[in-house]
């Protein structure tokens, strides 16, 4: 963190000028509803002089919710306004613990990984983004004005140990709560569920407020905040985080691009706890959410973080350039060597290891489609009731 950021009520009175003479000051700028001071890594006593001189103290969201709420900001602003505000704080825990993760490394070429002391070293590595979801919770509820201990409490319940075995370890049916079934997934180094959480959570704590005597706020009012937004967490704000952030994972941290049209095969369940990719060569571009008929004629496979991930290659039936084509080895040989490079590299700026093992023909794209449709009955055998 590097900027001293405000919400004012109005920035007409403040002079740019004068601001960037300040011994100190880099520079200024005004940015998603803020007035930011950009100072350097002395930002945070700047930060806490800033404090006591103005005598705000550890203001919650109100200050800055009153501030805004006297001028029209950008939707857009203000969800990056809330993000940022949110992660900002717990910045400094993630470039710790990275730096850790990055001596750990460096120790293992002369340590074995199953030495005491590096399995010690390596939880402490790991602790800071096992449990984001619960730093994010405490800064994203001061962000939005609700308790942050409670926020912490109630996300802390989507990655208590017993829940985590309860949702991955379901064979034959769905873990459920009062009869509605819970999504098979861990929230552990998540960032969305988390925030969706704390700021229902902002709402919630006002509703119930208003419901509880006064003489019973002490002890009521936390356990129903409790009691109403953990159901919700888990059954609703958990499974929508999930699913934006599946979404946004398909997303490529790198200036190269998918070679092929992406998607998958429906009622599938591969070895990466994914539906089966599937990579379609056609001559236009497809239109997201589109069903297409197609023809497998090879799978790559791969390893992905450990976890085995193969992708189906397939053409659409009737397709005028490549329909000629049954089998990935008849394919040009620069459409074969782009797609081996591709996912050679292809998640190397999110600091990912993928390795391709092998590439098969259209029997062995059969055998793993097949499997993975076994896989998904067994996995989710009320589908097929």
């Amino acid at each position: 963190m590097t900027r001293l950021r405000l919400v004012l009520k109005d920035e007409s009175g403040v002079d740019d000028e004068k601001i960037k003479s300040i011994p100190g000051v880099v520079g200024v700028m005004r940015k998603s509803g803020q007035y930011q001071i950009i100072i350097g890594n002395n930002v945070a006593k700047c930060f806490a002089e800033f404090n006591k001189l103005g005598n705000f103290a550890d203001e919650s969201a109100s200050g800055a919710k009153k501030a805004k709420g006297k001028r029209k900001i950008n939707p857009v602003s203000a969800v990056l306004d809330a993000i940022s505000g949110s992660i900002a704080p717990i910045i400094p825990a993630i470039i710790g613990v990275g730096m850790i993760r990055v001596l750990y490394i460096i120790l293992n070429f002369w340590i074995p990984a199953e030495n005491n002391t590096m399995t010690v070293l390596n939880a402490i590595a790991d602790a800071a983004f096992y449990f984001l979801p619960i730093l994010i919770a405490f800064s994203a509820g001061k962000k939005f004005g609700a308790n942050p201990y409670l926020a912490a409490a109630v996300v802390g319940v989507l990655i208590h140990p017993n829940i985590i075995a309860a949702v991955t370890n379901a064979t034959d049916e769905w873990a459920t709560f009062l009869g509605i079934p819970l999504l098979n997934t861990s929230y552990s180094s998540t960032v969305l569920p988390a925030l969706l959480t704390a700021y229902a959570m902002s709402w919630i704590e006002k509703g119930v407020d208003k419901i509880t005597p006064a003489i019973t706020k002490n002890f009521l009012k936390p356990m129903l905040i409790i009691l109403i937004s953990a159901p919700v967490a888990l059954i609703i704000l958990g499974p929508l985080g999930a699913y934006i952030g599946l979404g946004l994972d398909r997303i490529l941290f790198t200036a190269t691009h998918y070679p092929m049209n992406y998607g998958f095969i429906p009622r599938t369940y591969a070895g990466d706890c994914d539906p089966l990719d599937v990579l379609i060569l056609c001559s236009e571009s497809i239109a997201p959410l589109s069903l297409v008929r197609c023809y497998p004629v090879g799978v790559i496979c791969m390893e992905d973080g450990g976890m085995s991930d193969e992708k189906i290659i397939a053409i659409p039936y009737g397709d005028p350039t490549y329909t000629s084509f049954t089998d990935v080895k008849e394919l040009p040989a620069h459409i074969f060597d782009e797609l081996r490079h591709f996912f050679s590299v292809y998640k190397q700026q999110e600091g990912k290891d993928t390795v391709v093992t092998s590439i098969g023909g259209p029997l062995e794209a059969v055998s793993v489609i097949e499997r993975s449709m076994e896989n998904y009955i067994a996995k989710f055998p009320e589908a097929e009731k």
